[in-house]
């Protein structure tokens, strides 16, 4: 492995054996997930301990370069997310089989088929995989069946990062600069059907750097939907750290996806979105 030491914000190893590369705080997370939950508690470490500033230039570095003996290779984006072999969906029976409990949200076999929803028996899921805007796999999710506590709703597979991109990149498609952004899969998956095209999910009631780049590049202008409960809350604050951002918590209680289509036509109207419907 090469470490470029350089203690400005521009700290980066690179393995000749695996092939990984990133930062130091990224080097020690990911050598030690089990001590570390994030990428930030990383961050920390290395400020606490060592009095090392990697701070806000080590996040928002849009960037790396790798070299190798000397020689500049291409740029890697930090925002790009490993492509993994569809393969991986075969044992779920993506776009085939799912469990009724995704049915019971509003859903038919045609939605089975087009966002490609499976089911594992084992952990009791269904499967949710995550494309790129090329259509190509970077993830798979799975949400349990039975009602399980808020912060334990999900089962990821093979280590994929929620925060790393959001879900509906392959089925988004551009409209008046304005990207809407709601919480989980399902209700993107509802807009899209009820003909809103130019939303992506979160993937959880949280909000990362990463996932702030990827949805500004694809617009100017973002309309956060959260849900009105206490998760939602805690997103809008999270979220109004962000410039140029529109905010709409539903009065209803509900999440978008369970207010049905007359009253989302409303909020969008509301929001000055209408155009979107």
């Amino acid at each position: 492995m090469g470490i470029n030491a350089d203690l400005e914000g521009k700290q980066v190893c690179h393995c000749f054996s695996c092939g990984f590369s990133g930062s130091l705080p990224w080097l020690l997370f990911k050598a030690q997930e089990d001590k570390f939950k994030s990428y930030g508690e990383a961050i920390h470490y290395f400020n606490k301990r060592y009095n090392v500033n990697f701070g806000s230039e080590e996040r928002e570095r849009k960037k790396i370069k790798v070299k190798r003996y000397g020689e500049q290779v291409e740029e890697k984006s930090e925002t790009e997310v490993p492509v993994i072999s569809k393969v991986k969906l075969a044992p779920f029976k993506s776009g085939k089989e799912t469990f009724k409990a995704f049915y019971d949200k509003g859903f038919n076999n045609d939605d089975v088929k087009k966002y490609m929803i499976g089911r594992d028996l084992d952990n009791k899921t269904y499967t949710m995989p995550v494309f790129n805007q090329n259509k190509e796999l970077v993830g798979i999710i799975g949400r349990f069946v039975k009602k399980m506590p808020h912060n334990h709703r999900f089962h990821i597979y093979d280590n994929f990062r929620k925060g790393d991109t959001v879900y509906g990149l392959d089925h988004y498609v551009p409209s008046q600069d304005t990207v809407i952004v709601v919480e989980s899969q399902t209700d993107c998956m509802m807009l899209h059907k009820w003909g809103v095209h130019n939303v992506v999910a979160l993937m959880g009631g949280t909000i990362s750097r990463k996932q702030v780049d990827i949805i500004f590049k694809l617009g100017s202008k973002v309309l956060l939907l959260a849900d009105n409960d206490k998760g939602g809350k805690i997103l809008m604050n999270l979220a109004k750290k962000m410039s140029n951002v529109t905010f709409y918590l539903p009065n209803t209680g509900k999440r978008p996806d369970r207010m049905g289509k007359r009253s989302n036509v409303r909020m969008y109207k509301k929001c000055g979105e209408s155009e979107n419907l």
